[in-house]
């Protein structure tokens, strides 16, 4: 998210994910890491273009028109990319549930990809 000055700033649900996590020791992250991340899900993480598209439609509140514009890329192409995603890891992020889900794992994955 971007306030007027152009600095980042994170979203309530990063600094609930981010602060939960921590309450969480390194053996634990890894134990729910190897319970939760399949390959699939890791291989979309290390992905930059399919991870910064879908990251860009979540900073864009779900919207495929103002992804596709803010990200220029044709609409059919960040559709695309979602389903990819979802064909993947079974979550599909235009539904809400399937989208904190996401965010969970993408934050669990962010949190281990070090420790391992």
């Amino acid at each position: 998210m971007k306030v007027n000055n152009g600095a980042n700033i994170a979203s309530n649900s990063e600094c609930l994910t981010g602060s939960l996590l921590k309450f969480i020791n390194d053996d634990d992250k890894m134990a729910l890491s190897e319970k939760y991340l399949s390959k699939k899900f890791i291989a979309i993480m290390q992905d930059e273009e399919l991870r910064g598209c879908v990251d860009t439609y979540f900073a864009n509140n779900l919207n495929i028109s103002e992804t596709s514009k803010n990200s220029f890329m044709h609409r059919n192409t960040v559709l695309y990319k979602i389903d990819k995603v979802h064909k993947a890891t079974g979550l599909n992020v235009r539904n809400f549930e399937d989208a904190v889900e996401f965010k969970m794992l993408e934050a669990l994955y962010d949190k281990t990809k070090n420790l391992g």
